[in-house]
């Protein structure tokens, strides 16, 4: 998986990744490390509540009418305005912008709320999003590096003593 995340990353853009559930689309687009996810209320209550788990992220956006704001490696952004509120058949973009300092593509809950103290609920569990990069990936690029230098090694000694 993770040869695959850096691979996709690696291109500059990914192609977009689509969840629908409890009646509600979340299309998540990556280009230039910036993440992007749009919401639609495909047959729900108003949302008026976007939260996501990021890292090492920045610049925050919501749609107009919204509050942005990071809280503990958390996106979260609402709206009390009912009129700003994501209703049926209307999409919202949110966005943050990713350092190159260790996050990579993987699935992350997301968190939207209904009502104006959102306190009605859904999770969507696993939505595209920036995690930590894993122990695991840095140990497999060490451990390639090491390879190609014993193979290159291994040519240069073949070659000197033919």
């Amino acid at each position: 998986m993770w040869p695959l995340t850096v691979l996709l990353l690696a291109a500059g853009s990914f192609v977009p990744a689509q969840v629908e559930q409890d009646g509600i689309r979340v299309r998540v687009s990556v280009k230039s490390h910036v993440y992007t996810w749009e919401v639609t209320n495909v047959a729900a209550a108003p949302i008026m509540s976007f939260e996501i788990a990021v890292h090492k992220s920045y610049d925050y956006q919501a749609p107009p009418g919204w509050t942005a704001e990071r809280n503990k490696q958390r996106f979260r952004a609402w709206t009390d305005d009912r009129d700003s509120a994501i209703r049926v058949s209307r999409s919202k973009s949110f966005s943050s912008r990713v350092t190159s300092q260790g996050a990579v593509l993987g699935q992350l809950p997301l968190t939207l709320g209904f009502g104006p103290d959102s306190t009605k609920v859904v999770t969507i569990g696993a939505v595209w999003g920036p995690v930590p990069k894993p122990v695991s990936l840095a140990v497999m690029v060490a451990a390639l590096i090491v390879l190609i230098a014993g193979v290159h090694a291994l040519v240069l000694w073949r070659r000197s003593h033919r």
